[in-house]
């Protein structure tokens, strides 16, 4: 026992890598969860990367949008003191003299200057210098055409911006803005030109963009040379800027964007080394640029920082896969054992057990349709048994409904030729009677043995063709009332006249069966009645009613059944297949047929089908 226990446990959990078929449904699922959790931490590697990626993106999107608004501060503060300055400018007169009178309405000028100026000085046409506020170290008349801040505006006629250089009496890193003053002829006559202390606070908002974009943010305002102007670092000012080469292309091209720079070189020896992710936007009024970033070592951590979380991820992942394993193998796994052994069950032939419904969802569904299937194959058991008792009972009906005539007829033949023998008169016409009733029996059972065939094999057709219901109806009763010896009255409610178009011999048939059918359930002597009427111009009604014991409810339903009978019926002879056969030809007269059992007894048969014709308004 106990070998054998382990053998079938052994069954249960083999597996053999060569078939996938010999696979138990145990280890499929642990090799789809085992796959599926490769499939999870892959995924999430890949969500990784691509959320590391997509915060990067976004990173160097903000630092780029934080540069341009610092860069666009910087260029109104800028043109700014342009603007002033050549509002001055335009105040000055160069051509009278450079006295007392003349210095001091220059000094008054002074005075609006902005205070991120730090000194205004002022030279004629030839750079030689007039007037200063403070002195200027040169002093009054002394030469400063060599100097590009003065010489560009006299010869171009433009503003001009100085690259960054100390100052010589603060050693502060100073740039100088430039205009030309014009003379009377419109020409420049002389330059104004102003000092400004990049030490000012108004710098301080490269401080303010590198807070922006966090810890280790770094800002920088570089000039055309590629020299600091100012640094969010302290003591970087005058120093070379630690991207050149990631700026010089933006700035030449006076673009705007954001990547990844070099190593940081000997610019910078605390950051030597590192790579920078930075955004750099040339500013429009001046030509210097912003640059604005962090180390990439921020991003790396980001990157470190999602790697590790996955790792909690995929441990709380394994355990939630194992149990579903469990949960799978409870809920998915048992029941399916369970439907294996009812299937064998089935299968041997038991089909009394009903199927256990276990499990959930498609699982009990599949349990709840194994059970169906079970019942309906239980039903179709049951109906083939049922179905082979008719068959017995129609065999034994149909031998002995048979037997019958061709046994009277045997008798009549006999007793005709014994009376022939003896030499007794015949009365010809009586015994030819009877034998026609016996012949004529036998003709209805085969008739609708072959009409039931028909209908079985789909062989059952009408021919249509215009015809008087009305006609059809009289001459079915008349036959009945030519066979019928029990005395009763066929009584006929029908206009003179219903044209349709049916098939005449068919819906006769129809007509007799059930008048066949009234006569034999009706006592001896009791009315049949035959209504015959039009509801409406394109529907046709007949009922034939009789007044015998009715139909029992429980019966109702099977009357048009093939080989039904009615227990207990008076006259109940046949094979059961009139009403079978009648039900099938109305119908295909795409008419109805229903049976009625009227409140004062008996029981009717109600008939309705199409006319076939025209409607007429």
């Amino acid at each position: 026992m106990i070998g054998s226990r382990a053998r079938g446990s052994r069954e249960m959990f083999r597996l053999r890598i060569g078939s996938g078929r010999d696979i138990s449904l145990q280890w499929r699922l642990g090799l789809l969860v085992l796959a599926g959790l490769l499939f999870l931490f892959g995924l999430f590697a890949v969500l990784g990367e691509l959320l590391t990626e997509d915060t990067a993106r976004g990173m160097a999107a903000e630092r780029l949008s934080v540069a341009r608004l610092t860069a666009a501060f910087l260029d109104r503060q800028f043109e700014e003191q342009f603007t002033q300055l050549e509002w001055m400018a335009a105040q000055i007169d160069m051509n009278t003299a450079a006295d007392g009178a003349q210095a001091q309405r220059w000094g008054e000028l002074a005075v609006t200057a902005d205070p991120l100026v730090s000194s205004l000085f002022l030279v004629d046409s030839t750079g030689r210098l007039v007037w200063s506020n403070p002195p200027h170290a040169l002093g009054l008349g002394q030469d400063a055409s060599g100097e590009p801040y003065i010489r560009e505006p006299l010869a171009t006629d433009r503003r001009y911006t100085s690259p960054a250089f100390a100052d010589p009496d603060t050693l502060h890193p100073t740039a100088v803005f430039s205009v030309p003053v014009h003379g009377a002829d419109g020409r420049p006559a002389g330059v104004l030109a102003a000092s400004l202390d990049a030490t000012d606070p108004m710098f301080g908002v490269l401080a303010s963009a590198a807070d922006q974009i966090g810890v280790g943010g770094h800002a920088e305002l570089v000039d055309q040379n590629m020299r600091l102007i100012a640094s969010n670092e302290h003591g970087h000012a005058l120093l070379g800027a630690e991207h050149p080469t990631f700026y010089g292309p933006y700035m030449q091209r006076h673009e705007s964007g954001v990547g990844l720079t070099d190593p940081i070189g000997d610019e910078d020896p605390e950051d030597r080394g590192q790579r920078h992710i930075m955004a750099f936007v040339p500013l429009a009024r001046v030509p210097w640029g912003l640059g604005l970033g962090g180390s990439e070592s921020t991003f790396n951590a980001l990157s470190a920082r999602w790697r590790w979380t996955t790792l909690p991820l995929g441990v709380v992942a394994l355990g939630i896969a194992l149990f579903l394993v469990w949960v799978a193998r409870r809920r998915i796994v048992v029941p399916l054992q369970t439907l294996t052994r009812t299937s064998q069950q089935i299968a041997s032939g038991d089909l009394a057990t009903p199927v256990p419904l276990d499990g959930d969802g498609e699982v009990l569904m599949l349990a709840k349709a194994f059970d169906e299937m079970r019942s309906r194959l239980l039903q179709v058991r049951e109906a083939e048994g049922e179905l082979s008792r008719m068959k017995d009972e129609f065999v034994a009906i149909a031998s002995h409904e048979l037997r019958t005539p061709v046994a009277a007829l045997s008798l009549l033949i006999q007793l005709q030729r014994r009376r022939l023998e003896r030499g007794d008169p015949l009365n010809y016409h009586e015994a030819l009677c009877k034998l026609y009733e016996q012949v004529e029996r036998i003709s209805r059972l085969v008739a609708q043995l072959l009409d039931t065939s028909r209908i079985e094999t789909g062989k059952l057709t009408l021919e249509r063709r215009p015809a008087d219901l009305a006609r059809i109806v009289e001459e079915a009763a008349q036959a009945i009332k030519e066979v019928d010896s029990r005395g009763h009255v066929v009584m006929i409610h029908a206009p003179a006249s219903m044209p349709a178009v049916v098939d005449p011999l068919r819906l006769s048939q129809v007509i007799t069966n059930l008048l066949d059918n009234a006569v034999k359930h009706s006592p001896d002597g009791e009315p049949v009645e035959i209504d015959l009427s039009q509801p409406d111009p394109g529907t046709a009604r007949l009922a034939v009613r009789d007044r015998g014991a009715g139909i029992q409810p429980a019966n109702r339903a099977h009357v048009f059944d093939r080989f039904f009978q009615e227990p207990g019926a008076r006259g109940s002879t046949g094979l059961g297949l009139g009403l079978y056969v009648s039900r099938e030809i109305v119908q295909l007269h795409s008419g109805e047929i229903a049976v009625e059992c009227p409140q004062d007894g008996g029981t009717a048969f109600v008939v309705t089908l199409p006319t076939g014709l025209p409607i007429q308004n």
